[in-house]
């Protein structure tokens, strides 16, 4: 019963809560360690929580979801962090 109660609040709170302000930044250095193996990005934290969020963006390309992610961009030369996390989610036009 408390899993389901669990479960119940857990979804719930995903359709009326949204990411906060650096989220999508430890995501997308996640996938920029993966993608590239440079840890540059996000480096006050520890890799592991980002790389896991990078590894379910990565799988997420494989399931049809398009991330543009240029390593040759003067973004990624920069290490602007606000624009690189732009970039890195927005789909693919």
């Amino acid at each position: 019963m408390l899993i389901i109660c669990f479960l119940l609040q857990c979804l719930t709170g995903m359709t009326q809560q949204s990411a906060t302000y650096d989220e999508p930044v430890y995501v997308a250095a996640g996938y920029s360690y993966i993608e590239t193996g440079d840890f540059r990005l996000k480096q006050d934290a520890p890799p592991l929580v980002a790389t896991l969020g990078g590894m379910a963006l990565r799988v997420g390309t494989f399931l049809g979801n398009q991330i543009a992610f240029d390593a040759a961009s003067p973004l990624w030369k920069r290490l602007d962090r606000i624009p690189i996390r732009a970039a890195i989610l927005r789909p693919r036009s």
